[in-house]
C-alpha cells in the first residue's frame, strides 16, 4: 500500500472538488478586468480634489439646504446679489453637500472615482456587446479616458451628465434594442435635467440616431413613407419624444432650455481657457487629433457598414469641440466607442466555436477565480480613501485631500484674521475661499463666471491684468484685502509691494495677502470703532478698580 504523501510533500490538491455553484464561477479574464478597473478606481479615489468648481457648488448646496427652496436671485456671490438665478445643477449641489456632510472629503473623492469608473465601464460594455472583443473594449476605455482625463480631475456636476450620456450611448448602441429604455431613458433624462444643464447634448445624440436610421432606410428603399414606417426609426423617435418631455420635470419647466442655450454664449466665459476653441498647441488638442486620424483610418479600412448616425454625431460633436474645447468630453465616449467598434473588424474573425470548445471555455471558469475577483474588489475598495473612511472612520484632511494649488494655509490665516469689507481674489480661488474661509467673506468673483455682472467681470479682468486704472478700481470697490497666487501673479505681487498704501500681511509658497494701511468705505468706520473700543478698554479697566 502506497503512502498518501511522500516525505516533505504537500496535500494532493488534485483531489479537491470545486463546489462553487456554476453561476458564480468566474474566469481568469474576469479577474484581470477587475484588476484593471480596480486600479482605475483606486487611482481616481486617491487623486486630490481640485481647487475650483466643487467648493463653489458645495457653497450653493449648503445655501439650498439651509433655505429649503430654490432662490430666485443669486444667493452667494456678493457683487451678483439681485441678479436672476436659474440653478440647472441644484440637485447635484444638494447631493454633493449631503455627501460631504456624511463622508467628508473622502466622500467627494469617492464620487469622482465612481463617476469615472461608470464612464469607463459603459465604454467597455458598449464595445464588447457590439463586437464581442474585450481588447477592443479596453481600447475604447483608454481613448475615452485620454480625452476626458483633465475633466475627470475636476469634480463638478458635469460628471453626472457624463455618466448619464455614457449610459444613453450604451443603450442606443445595444444591438438587441430592448423595450425597457422607453421607460428607463426618459427617467434618466428627467434626472439629468435636474443634475446638470448638459441634457440637450443627450437629446442631440438621440436625434442623431433617429435621423440617421431614417436616412439609412431611405437610402435602401428610396421611399419616404417606407422609411418613416421603419420599426427602429419609430422606436427612436418615440424615445426622443419621451425623453424631451421628461426633461420638463424640473423646477423651471420649459424656460430651462433658454437658460442652457444662453449659458455657453455668455461673454464672460470667453475669457476662460476651457471655453476657447480647441487647438493643436494644447496636449488635449494633440490627443484629439491622433484619435481623429485613427478614426478616419478605421473608416477607410473597416469591414463594418458605416451608419449615418455615426457621421452625424461624431462630426456634429466634433465641430462643437473645435468651437469650445469644453465640449470634447461629450465627443470622447462617442469616439472611443466608434474606434473600438471599427478597429475590432480589422482583426481576423474567429471561427464559430465547436461544442467541445464551448465546453472547454465553460470549464475554464472556476471558484478559484471567483475568490480572486471578490478579493481584488475588497482590496481596492479597502485601500481607497472612501473605503478607509467607511471601514476605519479615517477622516481626510484638506492638506492631503486637496490639490497643491488650493490656498489651504492662506484660508486658515483669513479665518483667524477675518478681512474687513470687500476682498479682491483671483478667480480660481473664489470657490474655496467662500467654502473654507471666514463666514460671509466678500469675495470679488467665483467660478460661476456667468453669474458675475458683466461690468464687474470686465473690472476684474482689468485689475488682474493690471491694465490702466486698476488701482482706481480697487478704490472704487472699497477693496481692503487682495488675495493673489504666487505662481501666476508675481508681477501683481511685486506691484503691490511697491505701493505705499498696501502692506503684505501674509505670504507662503502658494499665496500672498495684502491689506490696506487705511481701510476704505464702511470698513474704515468699522475699523475706527474697533480701534476706539481697544483704546477705551484700559480706562474702563482702571475705573473698575
Amino acid at each position: 500500500m502506497k503512502p498518501l504523501h511522500g516525505r516533505g510533500a504537500g496535500p494532493d490538491l488534485a483531489n479537491l472538488i470545486d463546489r462553487t455553484p456554476e453561476k458564480y464561477k468566474l474566469s481568469s479574464s474576469t479577474a484581470g478586468l477587475t484588476a484593471f478597473f480596480g486600479l482605475l478606481y483606486l487611482y481616481l479615489c486617491q487623486r486630490p480634489i481640485w481647487h475650483t468648481d466643487i467648493w463653489g457648488h458645495l457653497v450653493y448646496g449648503k445655501a439650498l439646504v439651509a433655505a429649503g427652496q430654490l432662490p430666485a436671485t443669486e444667493p452667494v456671490l456678493p457683487l451678483g446679489k439681485g441678479l436672476p438665478f436659474v440653478d440647472t445643477a441644484w440637485l447635484s449641489q444638494v447631493v454633493g453637500y449631503e455627501v460631504f456632510a456624511w463622508l467628508g472629503l473622502a466622500g467627494l473623492q469617492g464620487v469622482t472615482a465612481i463617476g469615472g469608473l461608470l464612464i469607463a465601464a459603459c465604454a467597455f460594455v458598449s464595445v464588447v456587446k457590439a463586437s464581442g472583443s474585450r481588447w477592443a473594449g479596453l481600447g475604447a476605455v483608454l481613448v475615452t479616458l485620454a480625452l476626458q482625463w483633465a475633466d475627470l480631475m475636476v469634480l463638478r456636476p458635469q460628471l453626472a451628465g457624463l455618466v448619464l450620456f455614457s449610459i444613453t450611448l450604451l443603450v442606443l448602441t445595444d444591438p438587441k434594442k430592448p423595450l425597457w429604455p422607453l421607460i428607463g431613458i426618459p427617467c434618466l433624462f428627467a434626472l439629468w435635467s435636474n443634475l446638470h444643464g448638459s441634457f440637450p447634448v443627450g437629446l442631440l445624440l438621440l436625434a442623431a440616431f433617429a435621423v440617421g436610421r431614417w436616412l439609412d432606410v431611405y437610402a435602401r428603399c428610396r421611399y419616404l413613407l417606407v422609411a418613416a414606417r421603419d420599426r427602429e426609426f419609430i422606436y427612436l423617435v418615440l424615445l426622443l419624444q419621451l425623453s424631451a418631455a421628461a426633461t420638463l420635470l424640473n423646477p423651471y419647466g420649459l424656460s430651462i432650455y433658454s437658460t442652457v442655450m444662453q449659458f455657453s454664449a455668455h461673454p464672460n466665459l470667453q475669457d476662460l481657457t476651457e471655453w476657447q476653441p480647441l487647438t493643436l498647441r494644447t496636449t488635449l488638442g494633440q490627443i484629439t487629433a491622433v484619435v481623429a486620424f485613427g478614426l478616419a483610418a478605421c473608416y477607410r479600412h473597416t469591414r463594418r457598414k458605416i451608419q449615418t448616425w455615426e457621421l452625424l454625431s461624431v462630426v456634429g460633436l466634433g465641430l462643437m469641440a473645435l468651437w469650445s474645447h469644453r465640449m470634447i468630453v461629450w465627443w470622447a465616449p462617442l469616439a472611443g466607442y466608434l474606434l473600438g467598434w471599427h478597429i475590432s473588424s480589422l482583426w481576423t474573425p474567429k471561427p464559430i466555436a465547436s461544442a467541445d470548445e464551448t465546453t472547454a471555455a465553460t470549464t475554464s471558469r472556476s471558484g478559484k477565480w471567483t475568490v480572486v475577483t471578490v478579493g481584488l474588489i475588497w482590496i481596492f475598495f479597502g485601500f481607497s480613501s472612501l473605503g478607509t473612511r467607511l471601514i476605519h472612520g479615517k477622516v481626510a484632511t484638506y492638506d492631503v485631500a486637496t490639490s497643491d494649488y488650493t490656498p489651504v494655509k492662506a484660508t486658515r490665516y483669513l479665518v483667524k484674521n477675518p478681512p474687513i469689507g470687500q476682498v479682491f481674489n483671483v478667480y480660481e480661488w473664489g470657490d474655496y475661499l467662500q467654502w473654507a474661509g471666514p463666514e460671509n467673506l466678500q469675495v470679488f468673483v467665483n467660478s460661476h463666471a456667468h453669474q458675475v455682472p458683466r461690468e464687474v467681470w470686465q473690472h476684474y479682468m482689468q485689475i488682474i491684468e493690471q491694465n490702466a486704472g486698476w488701482d482706481d478700481l480697487l478704490d472704487r470697490y472699497s477693496v481692503n484685502t487682495v488675495i493673489l497666487d504666487t505662481e501666476f501673479r508675481q508681477s501683481f505681487i511685486r506691484r503691490l509691494k511697491d505701493e505705499a498704501k498696501w502692506k503684505l500681511t501674509y505670504e507662503d509658497q502658494r499665496a500672498a495677502i495684502f491689506t490696506r494701511r487705511k481701510p476704505l468705505g464702511a470698513a474704515a468706520v468699522s475699523a475706527a470703532k474697533q480701534a476706539a473700543t481697544k483704546a477705551a478698554s484700559p480706562a474702563t479697566a482702571d475705573e473698575a478698580h
